[in-house]
């Protein structure tokens, strides 16, 4: 997806085999570049000697990663602090599944899948008589904080909503009368 975005900046286009193994790589660089002073690293794909990045976080930086395919997903598992897919790309039946290989790739690798945030960028239009679509939740206050109560019981604990129409009303809208609903439905402090 990513490929002429690459080579217009002058970087390798890899095969999907290398890019994940890059990404890896990469997160260990980040993490080590993060939390040690002088982060020596040497990988098919990077290599440092004695890097210093100043100034370094203070706290842990949380790394989500929106995958799909399975080895991105079970790397996600792995290596990223969340999983972020969005509804558009991923609709809901395989981003559950997708969830599930992204959490046994945590317990694999010796980690709690419920320390990982699992979040759904989801388009949303809070509009009377407008109708779901691939990728989109819509219609009635009601039928939007039902469909978004749904997403939550499969185990998102993220939703972030990108309204589609008037962003300021479809705000105001999801503010005052969807999420009090989703509260409602769910039980959750959303």
């Amino acid at each position: 997806m990513n490929d002429d975005s690459f080579r217009a900046i002058g970087l390798d286009v890899r095969s999907p085999r290398q890019k994940v193994a890059a990404l890896e790589e990469a997160l260990d660089v980040i993490h080590g570049l993060w939390s040690t002073q002088r982060f020596s690293y040497s990988g098919d794909h990077f290599q440092t000697a004695a890097a210093e990045l100043r100034p370094r976080p203070d706290h842990r930086i949380p790394i989500w990663l929106g995958a799909f395919g399975p080895r991105m997903l079970e790397l996600t598992g792995r290596k990223a602090d969340g999983w972020l897919p969005t509804m558009h790309w991923l609709p809901p039946d395989a981003a559950v599944a997708g969830m599930r290989r992204v959490q046994a790739g945590a317990g694999n690798a010796g980690r709690d899948p419920a320390n990982l945030t699992y979040g759904y960028n989801v388009a949303v239009a809070v509009e009377e008589g407008a109708k779901p679509a691939r990728g989109l939740v819509a219609g009635t206050p009601t039928a939007v904080a039902t469909q978004l109560a749904e997403l939550i019981g499969t185990g998102f604990n993220v939703l972030n909503f990108m309204p589609v129409g008037d962003p300021r009303r479809q705000r105001e809208r999801l503010a005052n009368e969807v999420v009090p609903l989703i509260r409602e439905l769910t039980g959750c402090a959303v």
